[in-house]
């Protein structure tokens, strides 16, 4: 699951790049001078949400789905929902295919912004329909913390996108983006300790 994943994302961030610098026709590299900062900003923020993204499901995986001292794959202690790694690796997928039909669309705020809200609403059906019903409710402290972080995005983001469908405001869209880029940052800064844990070793 975690090759697959790796893969999808590897060709997401060189597409959303490629996007960038031919500005989506493929024919031909374009200048840097001649690359909008509008571009280059939300292309920047795609980028950061992809790596959340990431690098959040692969620890994940890691967390759930620990190797064991015989190197095979087993539940860690702290269990792993009741649909097991089958559903997980559905959904992981299926949000690495969502993330990468984005990658098209990264200079353009309004599909990007939908393509953004899917994936969070998507996010958060998964924690509420699977990971929720976990028996040890410690081990997936981190994805109710994504689920509260992402159900907030979710909610600003709808009133964005409503405003700029209703209105045709393109404020509203900068806004939106900036609410993507302050999502993800306050992921990592909730999540870090998960993100980013201490190695513990044991001295012989």
């Amino acid at each position: 699951m975690k090759e697959i994943v790796t893969i999808v994302t590897g060709l997401t961030l060189t597409n959303s790049v490629i996007v960038l610098i031919t500005r989506g026709h493929y024919s031909g590299v374009q200048s840097l001078s001649n690359l909008p900062t509008a571009s280059i900003l939300y292309t920047a923020v795609f980028i950061l949400t992809v790596v959340r993204f990431y690098h959040g499901n692969i620890r994940h995986v890691d967390s759930v789905y620990g190797l064991s001292e015989s190197t095979k794959i087993t539940p860690s202690n702290h269990g792993h929902g009741r649909f097991g790694l089958g559903i997980d690796f559905v959904v992981l997928f299926t949000q690495s295919i969502i993330i990468a039909v984005d990658s098209f669309y990264a200079s353009r705020r309004s599909e990007f912004l939908l393509l953004i809200l899917t994936l969070l609403v998507f996010d958060i059906l998964w924690t509420l329909l699977t990971q929720q019903q976990s028996t040890d409710a410690s081990v997936f402290v981190h994805q109710r913390r994504w689920m509260l972080n992402n159900l907030v995005a979710v909610l600003v983001l709808t009133v964005c996108y409503t405003q700029y469908r209703d209105h045709h405001t393109a404020l509203v869209l900068d806004v939106g983006v900036g609410v993507v880029l302050a999502n993800t940052i306050a992921d990592f800064a909730i999540n870090w300790s998960f993100y980013f844990p201490h190695l513990v070793t044991n001295d012989v």
